[in-house]
């Protein structure tokens, strides 16, 4: 995809097209690095992926019950405290 530099105030920027923005989700504040690759400037995506946990809320919730639920743990309502 060709793209033209523009002034934004002192510094040179590109728009970026809503369809790129869709591809990459990218949104404002999106962080990006520049780095120079064998002559060529590219524009690299700093977005960390979320590292994988070995068990999913699912399977972790499938073996509560009233009894291992630790409820007896949960404080009680103080003073003027109330809940529901």
């Amino acid at each position: 995809m060709q793209l033209q530099l523009r002034k934004i105030e002192n510094s040179l920027g590109i728009i970026i097209p809503a369809s790129v923005m869709q591809q990459f989700n990218l949104r404002v504040d999106t962080p990006v690095e520049i780095v120079e690759q064998n002559g060529n400037m590219m524009i690299k995506l700093m977005i960390q992926k979320q590292s994988k946990l070995p068990f999913s809320e699912s399977e972790l919730l499938a073996k509560i019950d009233a009894d291992s639920a630790h409820s007896d743990l949960i404080a009680k309502p103080i003073g003027k405290e109330w809940c529901e």
